[in-house]
């Protein structure tokens, strides 16, 4: 028997009782002949609750299936009657391998209640696969170079310092950074002065581009000396968009270019600028996650999934993002696609994790939506075959 550990992403507003009166009064009215269901693998086990003791504290369940247990072995239970219930256990007492005695530790219930049901998914009626998720969880404040994008940096800076210019450096926006990088980085739009010491330089005409006077600082004289300090006659600041799966464009980094022997032109500019996608493209060439193994679904709602993913990769990589995306297959049916949010991780093994998720975008097409809706009826009626 395999433990795990939950991690919430968005923590449920609880009632948390430990007092050994009020449990066990919710236990005896509430819970006494129900079927609790196992928080942990195999995580379809259920376990009826054959009787009470409030004056040791103790639980008897018997399990529908034989089980290894062990004494003080902790176990996580849940159940769902309008709210979710959770059963926090110690086992004192291994009787058999179907039945079990163990100590309360502590019950939470939900605050709020369920606003779907949670249907038990067997494997051969639904699966999750075709599953597309980043390696690694990239967004705007980065606050450390991850390895596949400074590779991607180092890369693509080695060719353009192979270009006519005197300096070019790639990386991502520090908050100590002047603040025109600050404006480039909020805005994503570049920043071009094609010659220093000019004061209509700093007034840009380029739909891409900030205007410096209005944007930055209108005080240019004092912005121009600061170049003439350094002997820069050209500067250059493009941003790297990246875009992720889900096509959400965001700035990861910067090309900062600078010229102290001539001006920068709107051919620098167009050559800057295809090296930012360049640098996103292999970034998200090495990023991209992508496998056709096929993982069971443990329960499914019309809003929300849980999924068991026994890949490796996939349970690194997953807990560092905040959602992904899959496809759900119903038996002999064509898939849909969906963007799971992760609400919780279950981490069970190095490369097994349960995943709770919300199902933030189902198609568009209100026929696929209706038969997606149409598909959880008859799940719960055991009608899908």
């Amino acid at each position: 028997m395999s433990s795990i550990h939950f991690q919430e992403r968005n923590k449920r507003e609880v009632d948390l009782i430990k007092n050994k009166q009020q449990v066990f009064h919710i236990i005896n009215k509430y819970l006494l002949k129900k079927t609790l269901t196992l928080k942990q693998s195999p995580f379809s086990s259920k376990f009826l609750i054959e009787n009470a003791t409030e004056s040791d504290g103790t639980i008897l369940l018997k399990s529908t299936e034989p089980n290894e247990f062990f004494v003080d072995q902790e176990l996580s239970f849940y159940i769902i009657l309008t709210k979710l219930i959770h059963i926090e256990c110690s086992i004192v007492e291994v009787i058999n391998s179907f039945e079990i005695r163990l100590k309360i530790l502590w019950i939470s219930i939900a605050k709020t209640n369920r606003v779907d049901n949670r249907i038990p998914c067997k494997p051969d009626i639904a699966i999750v696969s075709k599953v597309i998720a980043s390696k690694t969880f990239l967004d705007s404040n980065l606050f450390q170079i991850p390895t596949l994008v400074k590779v991607a940096f180092d890369d693509i800076g080695s060719k353009l310092s192979k270009e006519n210019f005197d300096h070019v450096k790639i990386n991502i926006f520090d908050p100590k950074l002047d603040r025109k990088f600050s404006i480039v980085k909020k805005t994503g739009k570049l920043l071009f002065i094609e010659d220093t010491n000019l004061e209509s330089s700093y007034s840009s005409n380029l739909d891409d581009s900030l205007n410096y006077i209005e944007d930055i600082d209108d005080e240019t004289k004092t912005v121009i000396l600061e170049y003439q300090k350094f002997k820069i006659l050209s500067e250059l600041i493009v941003p790297i968009l990246y875009e992720d799966v889900f096509q959400e464009s965001f700035p990861i980094g910067y090309i900062h270019v600078q010229s102290k022997s001539r001006k920068l032109n709107r051919e620098d500019i167009l050559r800057v600028k295809e090296a930012a996608k360049q640098c996103v493209a292999r970034i998200k060439e090495s990023n991209i996650l992508e496998t056709k193994e096929k993982f069971p679904i443990v329960n499914l709602s019309k809003n929300g999934a849980c999924i068991l993913i026994n890949d490796e990769i996939l349970a690194k990589s997953i807990p560092r993002l905040k959602n992904f995306i899959f496809d759900i297959y119903f038996k002999s049916q064509a898939p849909f696609t969906v963007n799971g949010k992760i609400s919780w991780i279950g981490s069970i093994s190095d490369s097994s994790i349960q995943v709770g998720v919300s199902l933030d975008a189902q198609s568009d097409n209100s026929g696929e939506r209706f038969r997606f809706q149409k598909n959880i009826d008859l799940l719960s009626q055991n009608k899908l075959v």
